[in-house]
């Protein structure tokens, strides 16, 4: 938790660097419109738009990161229209003059074409019903930067510019396969139920809360399974996830529980949304690094047993899209 309140407080503050050097304050010859502080429903999506006394001409629109559809039982959608990626960004850039605005896009999931449309319609409401804006700058976090980048492409003229973080540039289909060899490795190594679906297509309904979650907390449990979620985790190939001691306590993979969210679950909402199994990795090669190998090794996996492994995933590259609609998916709708 520190070490994510650090990572949240230089994150804050390059966002705020960033915005206020790129767009300084300037109220000159512009009448005054705020404050203002309004929320509605803009064709099903619930929206808000905040307007300092201040306002300097520039409007941000921050697009939202990925939400969980509520469909399994005791889920609650979150519906709020959040106009920045927390709260505490909000009174420091009200304050430097910037005006906010956000959509919680009409529906929750991997709405990417929800989330186009209901951002443009909010950009086009505040030109209508506040003002035309000197600058329109697009804001975003993880699946919202899908929706930024593609809104640049597709409505250049009403966007200036976009400040996308944690930033899923490669498109919803790389994305989405880059997933595919940490849930084959799980599956050789701990075995994915047959309850679930397969590897290259899960369950159209599965429930990471009562179904994923309890078999991989208690594997977790056993400390003696670290050396095989570390396999995992090296050959998924994750950026940023190199050779490196696990923090005190010594065994807590919390990153496992996030991904296998988006492999299962939020993997099958998008499915049913594609019409069928959309993941593919007929032209991946899995392997590692000898550094790779030998940092098994010293956890008491030989690297034999490593080769076998990775030979037992490489003679599975044999999953591929199927539908129609996994096929659209794949050529235009959520490629960048």
């Amino acid at each position: 938790m520190k070490n994510a309140a650090r990572i949240a407080l230089v994150l804050t503050i390059a966002i705020l660097l960033s915005v206020s050097l790129l767009f300084p304050l300037s109220t000159s010859g512009r009448a005054q419109i705020g404050p203002l502080d309004l929320s509605g429903s803009l064709n099903g999506a619930p929206y808000r738009i905040r307007v300092p006394a201040n306002w300097n001409g520039t409007l941000l629109i921050f697009a939202h990161g990925y939400r969980d559809k509520a469909d399994h039982p005791g889920e609650v959608d979150n519906r709020n229209a959040d106009i920045a990626p927390s709260a505490a960004l909000e009174a420091p850039l009200l304050a430097q003059g910037f005006a906010l605005a956000g959509s919680a896009y009409r529906d929750n999931g991997w709405a990417i074409a929800e989330g186009i449309i209901d951002t443009k319609d909010l950009a086009v409401l505040f030109r209508k019903t506040i003002a035309k804006p000197d600058r329109t700058i697009l804001w975003a976090v993880s699946l919202g930067s899908i929706i930024s980048f593609k809104s640049m492409e597709q409505f250049g003229g009403l966007y200036d510019g976009a400040l996308c973080t944690c930033g899923a540039g490669a498109g919803t289909t790389r994305n989405w396969d880059s997933g595919v060899p940490a849930y084959l490795a799980y599956d050789i190594l701990f075995g994915v139920p047959s309850t679930w679906g397969t590897v290259g297509e899960v369950r159209n309904d599965i429930d990471f809360d009562t179904e994923v979650f309890p078999k991989l907390l208690t594997e977790v449990g056993n400390p003696l399974n670290f050396p095989k979620f570390e396999f995992i985790r090296l050959v998924a190939g994750t950026p940023g996830r190199g050779i490196t001691a696990p923090p005190p306590p010594a065994f807590y993979p919390g990153w496992l529980f996030t991904d296998f969210f988006f492999l299962t679950e939020a993997r099958a909402e998008l499915q049913r949304r594609a019409g069928g199994p959309f993941v593919e990795n007929v032209n991946h090669l899995y392997s590692l690094t000898d550094a790779e190998k030998g940092y098994l090794s010293a956890l008491g996996i030989p690297t034999t047993v490593v080769d076998g492994w990775l030979a037992q995933m490489n003679a599975r590259r044999d999953i591929y899209y199927r539908s129609a609609g996994s096929a659209e998916l794949r050529k235009t709708r959520y490629r960048l």
